[in-house]
């Protein structure tokens, strides 16, 4: 099943990035937050007048309090495709992440590379990237939704605090057995300040 959806998804962004551009973005490059499954800060600017760098810096799962997060950065490189109507433009493209495991645990008060040792766990995974973005007029803001799914090519198993446990184990979304994994529910809303 898995090996269908990526797939379907490889073939819908090829067949995006093969179409015809029709119009161009009216801002050049912006700096802005970002709220989902993968919250942070990302700067945006265009390479020409349909492709983008999108530089992402923040946390994965933020709001998953069950132990130390995973903290990324992301490049994408988005092609925008203006389609039904002016300032709205649907995005698609590939990209990367890579971080390691960060944090501190309050009930032992020690840092995370102090419970395991001195092994850092990282993260590596090939993105891919859908959205929608609309560029408010006469206002320097830009709104956008995004879909990013993961394919996890090394990751070491997430560590977390099970529910009345005073030791950390592996998450069961990282399992040594599954070291390529897909996320499939990354969403994301973006605000942007355009200049």
């Amino acid at each position: 099943m898995k090996g269908i959806c990526i797939k379907m998804l490889s073939v819908s962004i090829l067949a995006i990035m093969c179409c015809h551009v029709l119009a161009a973005q009216d801002y050049r490059s912006g700096i802005g937050v970002k709220v989902g499954n993968n919250m942070g800060v990302d700067y945006k600017i265009f390479v020409n007048e349909s492709q983008a760098l999108d530089i992402g810096l923040g946390v994965l799962e933020p709001f998953d309090d069950r132990g130390p997060q995973f903290v990324l950065l992301s490049p994408q490189y988005l092609f925008h495709f203006n389609v039904f109507a002016d300032g709205v433009s649907f995005f698609a493209g590939p990209g990367l992440s890579a971080g390691i495991q960060v944090g501190y645990d309050n009930e032992s008060e020690k840092l995370l590379t102090e419970i395991t040792g001195t092994r850092v766990n990282f993260y590596f995974s090939i993105d891919a990237a859908l959205g929608i973005e609309y560029k408010v007029p006469d206002l320097p803001l830009a709104l956008a939704f995004a879909w990013s799914p993961k394919l996890q090519i090394y990751g070491d198993k997430k560590l977390v605090r099970k529910e009345g446990g005073s030791h950390f184990l592996p998450h069961e979304d990282y399992v040594a057995e599954n070291r390529i994994s897909a996320r499939l529910g990354d969403l994301a809303i973006g605000i942007r300040y355009v200049f």
